[in-house]
């Protein structure tokens, strides 16, 4: 896979590939030009929670689903379990 150089660094073999995308956007982006581009739009800008920061969390968490869906990739592959991170509730 690669070599750990340092505390949190890795060194690839073989450089990393981009295989999935994606974008989960709020009402506002929605309807802009690009609007039909995103693969989400949510019509609630605070993703169903009570402040900026726990929907931004909602919103990132959401989107890396939807990257993980696409990219037909199971999370118990990944090198760094979307556990680890901290997406609040």
């Amino acid at each position: 896979m690669g070599q750990m150089k340092g505390k949190a660094s890795i060194e690839f073999e073989k450089p990393p590939v981009i295989i999935s995308a994606g974008a989960v956007v709020g009402k506002k982006e929605g309807e802009g030009p690009l609007g039909s581009l995103f693969d989400q739009v949510e019509q609630d800008d605070m993703f169903g929670k009570d402040n900026w920061e726990q929907a931004e969390s909602a919103m990132q968490k959401r989107t890396a689903d939807l990257v993980i869906e696409k990219g037909g990739i199971r999370k118990t592959d990944l090198r760094y379990l979307l556990q680890e991170i901290s997406w609040g509730s």
